[in-house]
């Protein structure tokens, strides 16, 4: 696999405290392994290659909250450059990857 961007998009409940704790426990550890946010639920990270993907993939699945939803797919750095901003300002991924992507 050449370099590419791994999406993480989570649904995860926040009703009580411990959920909570959860969630914040969950959004640490992406941002300490190199995620970034592009929204509250949304994270995504550069990759270099297929032995960095599924060792992310084992932390998702030692990080993840007990209840909700917790997906994960990556795609080529090409692709992820073709992404339109419909609406909204650009969102610049500068600090991602060494190549500026800007949407």
């Amino acid at each position: 696999m050449r370099d590419s961007i791994m999406f993480v998009l989570f649904d995860v409940p926040m009703g009580n405290r411990t959920q909570r704790k959860e969630y914040t426990k969950l959004t640490k550890n992406l941002k300490k392994n190199g995620f970034q946010a592009i929204q509250k639920s949304i994270y995504i990270k550069h990759l270099r290659n297929t032995v960095i993907y599924k060792s992310d993939v084992r932390l998702l699945e030692e990080i993840s909250p007990k209840k909700g939803d917790v997906l994960t797919f990556h795609m080529s750095v090409d692709q992820f450059r073709s992404i339109k901003s419909i609406r909204g300002e650009k969102i610049d991924f500068s600090l991602l990857c060494e190549n500026t992507i800007v949407l």
